[in-house]
């Protein structure tokens, strides 16, 4: 494994991550989960002298939502709509930061699953953990399938919108305006 001095030349800030992927991995008895490499490699790039991540229970779905300092900002833009001196802000910001906490790897890139977070999304033998740019999250992994299923009638209603929206081919003279 990449020291974090070696790592961090290469991640210089929260920015530059990009988590991308999904990855299944399993849980061992005593509930420690293998975050592949690429993933430990932003955080630990993004910030150095951190050799972890923040993994916070979502208030709204059966999942774990994970990061560097990103998850918080990622956070904060969510509520970012409701009054800061609104209870139900204020009460939001709570349950967020008490679910949060700080989980670290060992020396073979894996971390302690506190109890609460498996039995939030139901993790018992497997792990699924998706890169969603800046954050990252850990679903049951049949909870994650079924979420995928529904991906065919989401494209089905927004294909056309998404393909006006797609970057034009690469290819010489190909235009798309």
């Amino acid at each position: 494994m990449a020291s974090a001095t070696e790592i961090a030349g290469e991640v210089r800030s929260a920015g530059d991550i990009q988590f991308l992927g999904a990855f299944t991995n399993k849980l061992d008895s005593k509930g420690r989960l293998s975050v592949p490499a690429d993933f430990r490699k932003m955080l630990i790039g993004a910030n150095p002298d951190f050799d972890g991540f923040i993994c916070a229970r979502s208030l709204t779905r059966p999942v774990l939502e994970c990061g560097g300092p990103a998850l918080l900002d990622h956070f904060m833009r969510q509520v970012s709509s409701i009054d800061e001196f609104d209870e139900d802000r204020e009460l939001l910001e709570e349950a967020f930061l008490a679910s949060s906490q700080r989980l670290f790897f060992d020396e073979t890139g894996r971390v302690s699953m506190p109890a609460e977070m498996r039995e939030h999304c139901g993790l018992t033998t497997h792990a699924t953990l998706v890169g969603r740019r800046g954050i990252f999250q850990i679903w049951h992994p049949d909870t994650y399938k079924e979420r995928m299923d529904k991906l065919g009638g989401i494209i089905a209603r927004h294909g056309e919108t998404m393909r006006a929206r797609t970057l034009p081919s690469m290819e010489k003279g190909a235009r798309r305006d």
